[in-house]
This record gives C-alpha cells, sequence and structure tokens, in this order.
C-alpha cells in the first residue's frame, strides 16, 4: 500500500516535470521588450477559458476582461495580468499603470512606486455594502428567529485613496455611496451585457406577473422584502431566479404558491424566456450594486420594465422605469402600484422602449470605446 503511494507521487512529479502546467493566475500580452507594461489585477483565467461559451455567457465581466488587453496593446503598452488576489511575485518589468481591484493594486503600488494608479470600481463602497449586509441579515434574523450569517461581507482596502483615478462601474447613486473626498478621482462607464437570445417580439403581457433574477447574495439583493411583500399580496405571483442559498431553502417552505422558486437558469434558455413573457416589470430592490447590474440590464433588453432601488438604476431611469425612494417593503409596494397604473397599450411602447435602450447602451462596442477613451485621456496627461 505505502509502496503503491510513493509510485503515484513519483508519476505525478514526473508528469508535472515532463507536461508543466500553465499559471492560469497569470496572462502576458508583449508587443516589444522597449514598450512599458500596465499591470491589470483583475482576472486571468479568462484568456485560458474563453471557449468555454457556459463560462464566457456566465456574466459580462468575462469579455469585458478579454476586452481591455487589446485596448492597451493598441495604446503601446505590454500587458501583465493577474489574478486581483494574487498580491506576492510581482515581475520585474517597468509598470507605468496599474490597474484593477484590490488587494492587488495596494501590493503592487509598493512595488511600482511610479506607476499611475487606476481602481476599477464595480460596485458601491465597501463601507455602504457592509452597511446593508449587516442591516438586512440582522432583520430577517429578528424576523424569522434564525441566525444567518453575512454572506457577502467585503474586506476594508485603501484602494480609493492609494489610487490617481477611479474607474467606475456605475451611476451617480453609485458614486454617492463612497467618500466625498475622493468622489473627483471617478469616472463612470457602461459595462457591456451577455450576448445571447432574447425574445424575438416584445409585447405586453396580460398575465402581468412579475420577474426578479440574481446569482449569489440574495439578502443583498433584497429578497426579503419581495417575499414580505408577496406574501401579503397573494393575488400577484412573482418568479423568483436565484441560488438556492440557505435563506431562499428556509423561507421557500413557508410562502404561498404565488411565490415561485425556479432556482438558477441559464440565460437565454426558452425555459427562462418563457418566464420572461409572462411578465412586464422586473423587479430588483438590491441594497448595493454597481449602478444597473446584469441581471436588469438583459432583463430590460427582454422588454422588462425595471423598478429598482436607487443602487440599482441607472442615471436615466426616470425615462424607463421606476426607482424606490428607499430600501423597503413599502417601497416595493409603490412601485407595484406605479407599474399597475399604466395602460397596456403605453406598457408595451414602454416595454420596447427599454429594449431599445438596454441593447444600445449596454454592450461589448460601447464598453470598449469608452475603456479606450478615459485611458487615452489619461496617458496623454
Amino acid at each position: 500500500m505505502i509502496l503503491n503511494i510513493k509510485i503515484k507521487s513519483i508519476l505525478k512529479a514526473l508528469y508535472k516535470r515532463l507536461f508543466p502546467q500553465k499559471d492560469k493566475s497569470v496572462y502576458i500580452s508583449k508587443i516589444s521588450s522597449k514598450k512599458p507594461w500596465v499591470l491589470i489585477a483583475y482576472m486571468a483565467d479568462v484568456f485560458y477559458r474563453s471557449n468555454d461559451i457556459s463560462f464566457m455567457n456566465s456574466h459580462q465581466n468575462k469579455r469585458e476582461a478579454l476586452a481591455m488587453v487589446p485596448i492597451f496593446n493598441r495604446l503601446d503598452y505590454n500587458v501583465y495580468v493577474q489574478s486581483y488576489t494574487k498580491t506576492i511575485n510581482f515581475p520585474d518589468i517597468n509598470v507605468s499603470v496599474i490597474f484593477g481591484h484590490p488587494p492587488a493594486i495596494e501590493a503592487a503600488a509598493k512595488v511600482y512606486k511610479k506607476a499611475i494608479i487606476v481602481q476599477y470600481a464595480t460596485g458601491c463602497f465597501y463601507i455602504h455594502s457592509n452597511k446593508q449586509e449587516e442591516y438586512i441579515t440582522n432583520l430577517v434574523n429578528l424576523q424569522c428567529n434564525t441566525s444567518f450569517k453575512c454572506e457577502r461581507y467585503t474586506l476594508a482596502d485603501n484602494a480609493h485613496i492609494i489610487s490617481d483615478h477611479i474607474l467606475m462601474i456605475g451611476c451617480k447613486n453609485t458614486i454617492e455611496t463612497y467618500p466625498a473626498s475622493v468622489r473627483h478621482k471617478i469616472t463612470t462607464l457602461h459595462q457591456s451585457s451577455q450576448n445571447v437570445k432574447t425574445l424575438e417580439h416584445i409585447r405586453y403581457s396580460p398575465e402581468n406577473e412579475y420577474f426578479f433574477m440574481s446569482s449569489s447574495g440574495v439578502l443583498l439583493r433584497g429578497v426579503p422584502f419581495l417575499i414580505d411583500y408577496f406574501t401579503q399580496n397573494q393575488n400577484r405571483i412573482l418568479h423568483l431566479i436565484c441560488p438556492f442559498e440557505p435563506y431562499i431553502e428556509y423561507i421557500q417552505n413557508k410562502t404561498p404558491k404565488n411565490i415561485i422558486f425556479h432556482g438558477i437558469m441559464n440565460l437565454g434558455s426558452d425555459d427562462l424566456l418563457d418566464i420572461v413573457a409572462r411578465c412586464n416589470f422586473i423587479i430588483y430592490p438590491s441594497g448595493s450594486e454597481g449602478g444597473c447590474p446584469g441581471s436588469v440590464i438583459n432583463s430590460m433588453k427582454n422588454g422588462l420594465i425595471p423598478i429598482v432601488s436607487q443602487w440599482s438604476a441607472f442615471d436615466e431611469i426616470d425615462n424607463y422605469g421606476y426607482v424606490m425612494k428607499d430600501w423597503s417593503t413599502n417601497s416595493i409596494a409603490n412601485g407595484i402600484e406605479w407599474a399597475e397604473s399604466i395602460e397596456p397599450d403605453k406598457c408595451e411602447l414602454m416595454k420596447q422602449k427599454c429594449s431599445a435602450f438596454a441593447t444600445q447602451t449596454y454592450n461589448l462596442e460601447r464598453f470598449s470605446k469608452e475603456f479606450d477613451s478615459f485611458f487615452r485621456q489619461i496617458l496623454k496627461s
């Protein structure tokens, strides 16, 4: 037995030596040994999984990460990409720009002391997010006599302080969650959206059911407020497309049948589009986002009108949907009252308007153009 373990260990070591695996936490795009470098602290694995369709469709940031490198190359920079969680073993290269997330950009700033530092902010300020997470978790535990933990807690960092610039996915409401002393550093840009199948025709749905979709972190997304409202209003149907996290597992057998739990569904799937076709509105009462989240954008592309919290909104929201006044069940009630005051013909026109806006505004071409313009400007100055 011991001999077999030793043989397996030797063979495994020999295989690694003969067939070394690439370090997928690093990706390099070098155009010339004479050119300066940009260090991107974001995600590197996407460059090794770009042919994995399900992986690439899981979030719009995958294709955005791929688009960043050729933009810097065209600006005459070599690019060294590494995972934003990697804080050691920085290469001996001439880094002129550090771009990305903490903690890596903070660690890199100590190594490349003359580099321009640009934080990539993709959400609300961490103090705001953590306060919201604590509030909703404590509220649920108090109401349900449970002991759920804060699952979306964000570690503190000083990236906003050490950065020369902050490039943000978000809107004016996202900016306002940051300290006033650093807001002058912030430039916003539009994120892209997944390139998946959408409804062929955008029409008013006589069923007028309601739609919610998110990834992990259902407490911070405000799902308890949705559960509360639709439990009290059983004449309306809510479709919840989200992971079966502990809170969902706890609450799903305690809710009336008008609240339907679907779990995670693939974007663009026929099953998901069948649900979307029964709805006119997406309700997304999140307590913290980087502006309009991908689930709202993709729902709008399918003609759903947004009823959202201020942190899930976009700057033009007043022309396309409804912004909740605060983070509560009562604000959801006001949003639905607004929605149900809209005549079917007008509602259908609004759905079509939302679809056109989301499609034209949130795409990879626009993201790339704004990303390129931002860096051209700061590198020129």
